[in-house]
């Protein structure tokens, strides 16, 4: 992370590729941030996003962004490393899944759910925010659906399959 002073701290630096392309649009100037640097374990400074560029690097997968923080004091200076944590404001409709339902197929990620005739049905979604043991997903599903653990990578939508209880989960975190 570059940083150039000027009236405070400005930050202009490119943030992990980690889920850029899912939360470039909600990243927008007046978003929250925090700022973490090594040299201040446990202590975050606050900030501001002032602009972005709009459009991800096609061959990093970034965005470039500025950010503006009170330096008042001094303590941050330029040329500086930090790690960049935007508050986003929640999505309005997500769902969170096990990680182990995730389908990773060569036309993009797929879950698969069970519907009341006993039928597959492939979902074509879109991923969130991964925390490891449970992967948010944004679009793709609808509330109540019967989410398949640990599906087989041969399965189709429309085969007939037999269910344990154990297998099937219904799906929460949704709102309409």
């Amino acid at each position: 992370m570059k940083a150039r002073k000027q009236n405070g701290a400005f930050f202009c630096g490119r943030p992990s590729n980690t889920g850029a392309k899912t939360y470039a649009p909600r990243i927008k100037p007046g978003v929250a941030v925090d700022l973490r640097f090594p040299e201040y374990p446990g202590r975050a400074f606050a900030a501001r996003l002032v602009r972005s560029a709009n459009a991800l690097d096609p061959t990093v997968r970034t965005l470039l962004v500025e950010l503006e923080a009170d330096n008042a004091k001094g303590e941050i200076f330029p040329g500086g490393y930090t790690d960049v944590h935007f508050r986003l404001p929640a999505s309005t409709r997500v769902a969170r899944v096990a990680a182990n339902t995730l389908l990773f197929r060569a036309e993009g990620p797929r879950i698969a759910t069970v519907g009341p005739d006993r039928r597959v049905v492939l979902h074509e979604i879109t991923l969130g925010r991964d925390f490891g043991t449970t992967i948010e997903v944004p679009t793709g599903l609808a509330p109540g659906e019967e989410v398949i653990l640990n599906p087989p990578a041969s399965l189709e939508t429309g085969m007939l399959v037999r269910t344990r209880k154990d297998d099937k989960v219904p799906l929460h975190g949704a709102t309409a």
